[in-house]
């Protein structure tokens, strides 16, 4: 039963409570929020769709031992990578928080920031054969994501610049390990043909085996310090918004490890004992156990979940 309080003078046939509005101005925001999401959805389809063009494009100059030029490349992938930009930024706008904090949002952001790590790169030193080997994991993320949905979306509100903060530069972490592991797997397929002695035409196309090496050493350092960086950050964010937890979560004790992890292996790459193969095969087996465990740490941990 509805209890509205009395009004008098001009405005008595308004009832005070902001719940009870009008059902002209109910359809109309329930309309709007309609065409936002369809807006969103269309934004999300033309991103997947230019990212499989631009994957497309990379195989058909690799196959064919054809020169993959910038300029291509930019025409496809950087448009995209704006539609991304701009999903990102609506969905943000429409949920009042950076938007990360559900496994779809996860997805997308991971693969936002892959795109903007190898473009950068591409920019910087000419990577361009890159797309072949981290567009796939793009598209596995965005295809991920819209397998999962945004079903938490509307449960989940602002959770505070601290916490916002340590999941972005998290996932920007993560996408710079992956990265490593991208360049990792070019070294071990140039190295795989040397050994093999039977060099393909891609052997020619692909950047240099030193130049792969150094630039998956780059990536782990820098990928490292951002996990550093996150996990004080949410840690500093714990503390300051007294948020009640145990050491022995499941997340923490992932993250934890992860951390340790990358600390041998820059520990080891810097010291020199670890090179070539073995690093290759470290940096690219440590990017699966992140991505691949990533999921099932959250849905263990007891104030980690996506659905909490």
């Amino acid at each position: 039963m509805m209890i509205a309080a009395r009004v008098t003078g001009p405005d008595r046939t308004r009832l005070t409570a902001p719940e009870f509005q009008p059902r002209p101005a109910r359809r109309r925001a329930g309309r709007a929020l309609f065409i936002m999401m369809n807006a969103q959805a269309g934004l999300f389809w033309m991103v997947l769709g230019l990212y499989g063009l631009g994957l497309f494009f990379a195989l058909w100059r690799l196959a064919g031992a054809r020169a993959y030029r910038l300029w291509p490349k930019l025409a496809i992938v950087l448009p995209a990578f704006l539609l991304h930009t701009g999903f990102l930024w609506e969905h943000g706008l429409a949920q009042g928080r950076c938007p990360v904090a559900t496994f779809f949002e996860t997805l997308v952001f991971i693969a936002w920031c892959v795109v903007a790590l190898q473009l950068a790169l591409s920019l910087a030193f000419r990577l361009n054969y890159l797309t072949v080997f981290a567009m796939p994991l793009v598209l596995l993320c965005l295809l991920a994501a819209l397998a999962v949905g945004d079903r938490a979306a509307a449960r989940i509100g602002a959770r505070g610049i601290w916490l916002g903060t340590h999941a972005a530069v998290d996932i920007l972490a993560f996408a710079a390990l992956a990265l490593s592991g991208v360049a990792s797997l070019m070294y071990l397929i140039q190295e795989f043909q040397l050994r093999r002695h039977r060099l393909s035409t891609s052997f020619m196309l692909l950047p240099p085996m030193l130049r792969l090496q150094s630039l998956a050493t780059w990536l782990l350092a820098g990928g490292f310090l951002l996990y550093t960086a996150g996990l004080v950050g949410g840690v500093a964010a714990l503390v300051i918004q007294k948020t009640a937890h145990t050491c022995a979560d499941a997340k923490l004790l992932w993250a934890a490890g992860v951390w340790f992890y990358y600390l041998v292996l820059v520990v080891g790459r810097t010291g020199g004992r670890l090179s070539g193969r073995r690093f290759a095969w470290l940096c690219l087996g440590g990017a699966v156990f992140v991505l691949a465990t990533f999921a099932l740490a959250n849905a263990w941990s007891g104030f980690h979940r996506f659905d909490a």
